[in-house]
């Protein structure tokens, strides 16, 4: 899935927008939805259900959380900020530049800002210039454009944090205690839809922290080069995004 180019651009940075996305939404997708369920025959292991719900819900009573995450192929870093107002997604991608993504919360606007041509040419930028780099745009629900560059776009806390939609295509599996990055955590396991492997379930870990509230801490997506682990930091303590006022509409 992805804008089909408009001229010809190298193929790592056509897909630098959509590989973002994907990525992100691997997770994302995943921890919209949760099948609470126990680990078959074990007595003594905690259950993985409960305590993805008792961290979902406390996720859920935060307005804002920055995710972040570095992935491999093709070489890009990946920051999410929620916020009460707005959503951001930031992604450097080696070699083509940075490029920005907010969705104002309640709007109907997106915003999109790229520090390259190349970048602009995989949004089917044909007029492109040296001039509309780092330059906000709008892009309207009526832009063809939109619904690519918004449909992974998570919007709150509790919109990542939450039930309803179909996400995880298992119960949760309880894998112990490990350490990531020095801090003790639970690890689960369950089936979902993830990049280089979109026709089928993959595997994706949930590490919550060894508390007495467990709170989420990282998620593991991805194979191979595409694997990535994305942490939620800077719980509530978020920025205001500020949301570009006056920007012209995203050329053609």
């Amino acid at each position: 899935m992805g804008l089909q180019r408009s001229r010809a651009v190298p193929a790592s940075a056509s897909t630098s927008w959509t590989a973002c996305r994907l990525a992100v939404a691997a997770l994302m997708l995943g921890l919209s939805s949760v099948a609470p369920g126990t680990l078959a025959g074990a007595t003594t292991a905690p259950n993985a259900g409960r305590l993805v719900a008792e961290a979902f819900a406390w996720a859920n009573r935060h307005a804002s959380v920055e995710l972040s995450a570095s992935v491999a192929s093709p070489q890009q870093s990946i920051t999410v900020l929620l916020t009460p107002g707005a959503s951001e997604t930031i992604t450097t991608f080696a070699g083509y530049g940075t490029s920005s993504l907010i969705t104002e919360n309640g709007g109907h606007l997106t915003f999109v800002n790229v520090s390259s041509l190349a970048q602009l040419s995989s949004l089917e930028v044909t007029t492109a210039t040296a001039a509309d780099e780092n330059v906000w745009f709008t892009v309207s629900p009526t832009d063809r454009r939109d619904a690519v560059l918004t449909q992974w776009t998570p919007l709150t806390v509790r919109s990542v944090f939450s039930y309803g939609r179909m996400g995880f295509q298992r119960p949760f599996r309880y894998d112990g205690v490990t350490t990531v990055r020095g801090v003790r955590v639970f690890k689960l396991a369950t089936k979902s839809f993830v990049v280089g492997a979109l026709s089928a379930p993959g595997t994706v870990f949930l590490y919550l922290t060894d508390t007495k509230v467990p709170r989420p801490y990282a998620g593991r997506s991805g194979t191979g080069k595409s694997a990535y682990t994305m942490y939620f930091t800077h719980w509530d303590s978020v920025a205001p995004i500020l949301v570009p006022t006056g920007a012209p509409p995203l050329p053609q």
